[in-house]
């Protein structure tokens, strides 16, 4: 959320909102306050110009349904992860490269951040698992000690 709230501070006031890839492929809505779906399915066009291009996409020439001005990408081992939407700013200036350089720069900063963060989750499950199983593998098994009373 901060770094959204960042963003916006340096568009100028634009609106914006950034998205990540949900297990079924769709991009979800995490936080932002540009007007857009809470969704997209990843058939539109500018997911394809940003996974192709890995860079932002001008979404005003990119003929998507995506809202908003630029679209700067996130990436992981298994391509795009996830996008921020940055909408118009408020008095119509167009995006200077060296402002939108910075912006796919942080953008792939917390990208990164948020791909450590998974990472560090994944790390924690497996060790609980791990430990799980440990304490199973410690307790004596119920089938044996039932079948051991029966035979005798």
């Amino acid at each position: 959320r901060e770094f959204v709230a960042e963003a916006e501070r340096f568009a100028q006031g634009a609106h914006a909102a950034l998205y990540l890839r949900e297990d079924g492929g769709d991009f979800a809505r995490q936080c932002g306050s540009l007007p857009a779906e809470t969704s997209y399915a990843e058939e539109d066009r500018a997911f394809a110009l940003l996974d192709a291009e890995r860079a932002p996409v001008d979404l005003t020439e990119a003929h998507s349904a995506l809202p908003g001005a630029m679209a700067f990408p996130m990436f992981d081992q298994l391509g795009l992860a996830g996008f921020v939407l940055i909408g118009s700013r408020p008095d119509g200036a167009h995006y200077r490269p060296d402002e939108v350089d910075n912006l796919a720069w942080a953008t792939h900063q917390v990208g990164l951040d948020l791909q450590a963060l998974q990472a560090r989750e994944l790390r924690a499950e497996v060790a609980a698992l791990r430990e799980q199983l440990a304490a199973r593998r410690r307790r004596p098994p119920k089938l044996a000690a039932v079948s051991s009373t029966a035979t005798a």
